[in-house]
């Protein structure tokens, strides 16, 4: 593309990638105070670098000018694809930059939500040392993981389980070719039923669409191990949260790790909040310095290629 192109940043983004599009043939706008700004700004931009904002078909189509959007992170859900689809817009997502982090959050989850680390931290805070003969924990080690969503995530997860906490590992992905090779840590199983009944605890690594929305429904959270655990670091709408509250309450479930919630943030009176046998993070699997300079580069680099931009 030749001459000067406009590329708009929603929300704040670290210096790092900004310094990317600190380009002669690039004007940056945003970020952004509030979506409130978004229809004005979108207008008359060549390419947009977005986080969690909402980025609706009717904005796509009232942006002429629009090439690329460049997604912060993995998951596209709070982008209209087909409306990008329908323009020709290309989306772009840092799918390898923040892969190893995540893994890594997860893994500190099983071990939070098994170990009662939450309740151990308040315990000692209010000076009652002496809860720990009531918090009695859980190891992982000869235990079964099983992994829905074999991706880049659950492939990096895969080997710390295995690894880290010496777990079997279950996979099940009905997009993973047929085949392919699994390393020597993961088993795969050709229904999530066989992975749920089987399985000490289940995280979830799945985009959210219409094929994955509440993909763990009342059903399916039914027939997972009595008092296993679920960690769900994906989108808090693959988990339907009113089954997973009552699978909690009726102690169906020994417990659960959420960073993610259905809506987002939680409304204040989820009463996944109220569940002592729930840790809660607020989205923050991929936010390490290290991931977000890496997000911030790949999701700016990406518009310039896009663009034409040398």
């Amino acid at each position: 593309m030749s001459g000067r192109v406009r590329v708009l940043v929603t929300e704040r983004i670290v210096d790092a990638g900004m310094a990317v599009l600190r380009h002669p043939q690039v004007e940056v706008v945003g970020p952004l105070a509030s979506p409130e700004e978004l229809p004005d700004a979108i207008r008359d931009v060549d390419g947009l670098l977005v986080r969690t904002m909402r980025i609706p078909g009717d904005l796509i189509r009232s942006a002429p000018r629009l090439k690329v959007i460049a997604k912060h992170g993995v998951g596209t859900d709070n982008i209209d694809r087909q409306a990008c689809e329908e323009r020709g817009v290309k989306v772009t997502v840092t799918a390898d930059a923040n892969k190893e982090t995540v893994a890594e959050f997860v893994l500190g989850l099983f071990i939070a939500v098994a170990r009662h680390l939450v309740a151990a931290d308040a315990a000692v805070r209010a000076g009652r040392f002496s809860d720990r003969d009531r918090l009695m924990g859980r190891e992982w080690m000869g235990k079964t993981i099983g992994i829905v969503g074999y991706g880049r995530i659950g492939q990096a997860l895969a080997p710390r389980l295995v690894g880290g906490l010496k777990a079997r590992v279950l996979v099940y992905d009905p997009y993973w070719p047929a085949g392919a090779v699994l390393p020597p840590e993961a088993r795969r199983v050709d229904a999530v039923e066989t992975l749920l009944e089987a399985s000490d605890g289940v995280t979830v690594h799945v985009p959210l669409g219409p094929e994955t929305y509440h993909l763990l429904n009342r059903e399916r959270i039914a027939r997972m191990r009595p008092q296993s655990y679920l960690v769900n670091a994906a989108r808090g709408g693959v988990v339907d949260g009113a089954a997973l509250y009552e699978a909690l309450r009726s102690g169906h479930l020994a417990g659960a790790a959420l960073d993610v919630f259905d809506p987002e943030p939680p409304r204040a009176d989820d009463p996944l909040l109220s569940l002592p046998n729930v840790v809660l993070a607020p989205h923050l699997a991929a936010t390490t310095a290290e991931a977000m300079e890496r997000m911030a580069r790949a999701a700016a680099t990406s518009i310039l290629q896009v663009l034409g931009v040398a």
